[in-house]
């Protein structure tokens, strides 16, 4: 009867995990998140994020967040809201604000690309405003006013975007962001370069350097090119340094391009051409068209005819693959749509079948519980004095270890033993064959053991390698145990001294925060979680110290 119980309980969990939201494939939207939430790592969180079938409705939700962030950050055509509205509608159901802060500033962002409505852009951004200031999520507040001040600055609502780009710069300082910083500096100066005051624009200019000095290359290598921007009306050969300077360290279409206009409008053809020729080899159509734009009104100013008509040739047949390109889209999208409807409607009958088996089972458990009440009461009581799954392996661990010296003092008394019985002039052959072969069995269980700890230990270095490394850690977190038991045996476990039943979680998160010594923005992108959480768990354990000093 005991088995009969214990299969019940089994297919009842795996059942409900089958059912949950939060299964592997939510835990890798939550790992693609944290990396888009970085700077530099999309291309990391595309290969996570092509691989991944959402399985749940939170888990489609989700995925469509995710899909129109990778999809705007990769210049993909985006026409539609069927996508982002699913998760508007999830989210206002469900009362996430955060995630419901992240559509309505994603479904403004589609309005921003097809250069649709300013006024609907806005109302969104605002609703996406106010929704992220009741959870304090000051990275999607800054990049909310970075997106009001842009806009109302394409608008020529120039005040409106001076106000949103200040608003910004104060969210990127509650951020210590340098990447942020730089940013916001750059757009506040562009912003007061559009209101013709240079002053002002060139005293942000001059400030966000310092910052932009601190950023990976590729990302200094924009940042370049964005100061060439400001400079290019006001003081050329400036604008011309910054260009040139970007180019050294990556080569983007758009670098090429302000240098071409630079280098026109000074009457140096030659160069001019050069620098079109290279931006065209690296743009996306959409670049490629305005490239071609300019290019032929640039001919037509010189008298150029022949190269006039090539560049228009050109313009036709670029906004033709751009054409296509887009139906083509449309027709993957409907694919995509049809795709997505089929597989609800399989999972809507796999959950309704799966829950009348749940439904079953549970009847049959209440069923047993009521006939082996106190047997199943004891069961209880001993899973609540386990502290946790990861705690136990822990601890086996650590037992494991004891044992093995164990085994070492127990062969030293056997060895001694016998060399004391040799000395005698009575016959103790036997018992010293006896203590022999028990030596090879204790040795033999030695070596299990070593073999066994040898295997946690190098479990545990590739997770503390990943720490240090900065990597999510989040798709090992079975190993988490093994990571912690390997800090013990190399740095010791005076670290954890002064608190009371920390858990596995608990341990890493002091590993990377008090050992390790990780930023906030770090230790997010290792555990996957958002720098809020970080600072929340920080206080929590902080707590568990100052309680037991107390």
């Amino acid at each position: 009867m005991n088995r009969r119980l214990f299969a019940i309980f089994t297919a009842i969990m795996s059942l409900s995990v089958a059912c949950s939201p939060k299964n592997d494939v939510f835990r890798q939207l939550v790992a693609v998140d944290s990396l888009l939430l970085g700077h530099n790592y999309e291309d990391s969180a595309l290969s996570i994020f092509k691989n991944i079938k959402p399985q749940t409705k939170e888990d489609t939700a989700y995925y469509n967040i995710l899909k129109t962030a990778i999809d705007y950050n990769r210049y993909e055509e985006i026409n539609n809201f069927d996508h982002i509205d699913f998760s508007i509608k999830y989210y206002t159901e469900n009362k996430d604000g955060r995630k419901l802060a992240y559509s309505y500033y994603y479904k403004s962002l589609i309005y921003y690309i097809n250069h649709w409505s300013y006024d609907v852009m806005f109302d969104l951004l605002k609703e996406a405003e106010r929704l992220a200031e009741t959870t304090a999520d000051y990275r999607l507040l800054d990049r909310i006013c970075s997106a009001m001040s842009v806009a109302s600055g394409e608008a020529r609502q120039l005040d409106l975007a001076v106000q949103y780009a200040h608003k910004e710069l104060y969210y990127s300082k509650i951020l210590n962001d340098n990447y942020c910083l730089a940013y916001s500096l750059l757009n506040l100066a562009t912003m007061y370069n559009i209101q013709g005051k240079t002053d002002s624009a060139h005293y942000y200019i001059l400030q966000s350097l310092s910052f932009i000095e601190t950023v990976e290359d590729d990302a200094k290598s924009n940042f370049y090119t964005y100061v060439g921007e400001a400079f290019m009306n006001n003081n050329p050969a400036a604008a011309e340094k910054y260009f040139l300077d970007a180019l050294k360290l990556g080569k983007h279409s758009n670098t090429y391009f302000n240098l071409s206009k630079l280098y026109y409008v000074q009457n140096q053809y030659a160069k001019a051409e050069k620098y079109w020729d290279s931006a065209l080899v690296r743009a996306w159509p959409e670049l490629k068209a305005d490239i071609f734009s300019y290019i032929a009104e640039a001919s037509f100013k010189s008298q150029n005819i022949e190269k006039y008509k090539e560049a228009t040739d050109s313009i036709f047949k670029t906004q033709k693959d751009i054409f296509d390109m887009r139906e083509k889209n449309k027709i993957l999208e409907l694919q995509r749509k049809f795709d997505y409807e089929k597989q609800q409607a399989a999972y809507d009958r796999k959950s309704l079948i799966l829950c009348l088996i749940i439904s079953v089972l549970l009847a049959i458990n209440v069923f047993i519980f009521l006939i082996h009440k106190q047997h199943v009461h004891k069961i209880r009581e001993k899973e609540f004095e386990l502290e946790s799954h990861d705690l136990e392996v822990f601890n086996k661990m650590m037992t494991m270890t004891l044992n093995v010296e164990k085994y070492k003092a127990q062969i030293a008394e056997l060895q001694a033993e016998n060399k004391k019985l040799a000395s005698q002039k009575t016959n103790r052959s036997q018992t010293i064959a006896d203590n022999d072969s028990k030596i090879v069995v204790l040795q033999e269980k030695m070596d299990l053991l070593d073999k066994q700890k040898f295997e946690y230990l190098e479990n545990g270095r590739q997770v503390y390698q990943q720490i240090i490394q900065n990597q999510p850690i989040t798709l090992v977190d079975d190993k988490w145990a093994d990571c912690v038991y390997y800090f013990a045996m190399q740095e010791g476990e005076n670290i954890f001294d002064g608190y009371n039943r920390l858990t596995i979680n608990d341990k890493i998160f002091i590993i990377a925060d008090a050992f390790l010594k990780k930023s906030d923005d770090e230790i997010a992108n290792i555990l996957a979680i958002s720098p809020v959480t970080v600072r929340s768990r920080r206080s929590k354990i902080r707590k568990k110290k100052a309680n037991d000093e107390a």
